[in-house]
């Protein structure tokens, strides 16, 4: 299944206990989100 990091981050977000969220997204893998973080994390606009 494909699926935006914007999504993955607000799944984040929602279900802050990523066992829970991998739990209720099977397709998802711990490196999934650690991934969609630091993509966010460098990605983000500074001045905002």
């Amino acid at each position: 299944m494909r699926i935006t990091v914007r999504r993955v981050v607000e799944m984040m977000d929602i279900h802050p206990d990523h066992a829970e969220l991998i739990r209720e997204y099977p397709f998802l893998e711990a490196e999934d989100l650690t991934q969609a973080r630091e993509y966010q994390r460098t990605t983000r606009n500074p001045a905002n």
